[in-house]
């Protein structure tokens, strides 16, 4: 049996979802004093000091999330821990191949600053359908098309529009779409962040988009 859906109306809403670690960028890339930042001692060699920031990073997120179901007072989430350190361990690979490497580019940068973003809007769809309302992820690199400016990247947003309205006529009609806020993805696929205030950008792009005539 073949199920279809109608298009997503434009009149539903949807959310951007922004970073629940809201230090990680800070503890990965701000430089302390006689060591750099963790991702430059990544790359020069030395992988362990961002690694007990990923730890730390992970135990936040936990704590956010089970405060959160706390308050909505909703049953916990099925193998939410075990889908959160299965979410970073891609983090803790990519930190130990620019350690071998000691290397540490624009586009590695960008993936590791990804991270955030993906993984709260994971958690947030499953929280809320947890709580009762039909939420689905939608990985903004599937709909936003950007230059190659890693760290500031600009939205292409003609190809960008085209691809998110084309991405929306699959949506579940009534349900919340909640998208990856701060990130996008250039024409040759790699990872991409928008810079400071990107889940605003996102959330305003998006919003434009969905309302436009």
């Amino acid at each position: 049996m073949t199920h279809t859906h109608q298009p997503f109306s434009r009149s539903s809403p949807a959310v951007v979802a922004s970073s629940t670690t809201a230090f990680a960028r800070q503890r990965l890339l701000v430089p302390r004093p006689s060591c750099g930042s963790e991702l430059w001692r990544s790359a020069t060699g030395d992988a362990f000091e961002a690694l007990d920031v990923v730890d730390e990073l992970q135990a936040e997120t936990l704590a956010i999330a089970n405060n959160t179901l706390r308050e909505l007072q909703v049953d916990p989430v099925d193998d939410l821990e075990a889908s959160v350190v299965n979410s970073w361990t891609p983090l803790r690979e990519l930190l130990v191949g620019m350690s071998l490497l000691q290397e540490q580019t624009v586009a590695a940068t960008d993936t590791v600053l990804s991270f955030g973003e993906r993984l709260s809007a994971e958690i947030i769809a499953r929280i809320w359908t947890r709580a009762g309302v039909d939420a689905f992820c939608v990985d903004a690199r599937e709909c936003l098309l950007t230059d190659d400016a890693h760290g500031s990247a600009n939205v292409l947003f003609n190809e960008s529009k085209a691809k998110l309205l084309e991405q929306s006529k699959r949506w579940k009609p009534d349900a919340l779409p909640v998208i990856k806020g701060s990130i996008g993805c250039t024409q040759k696929g790699r990872t991409t962040t928008l810079g400071r205030n990107g889940a605003d950008y996102t959330a305003t792009l998006v919003g434009a988009v969905l309302s436009a005539d």
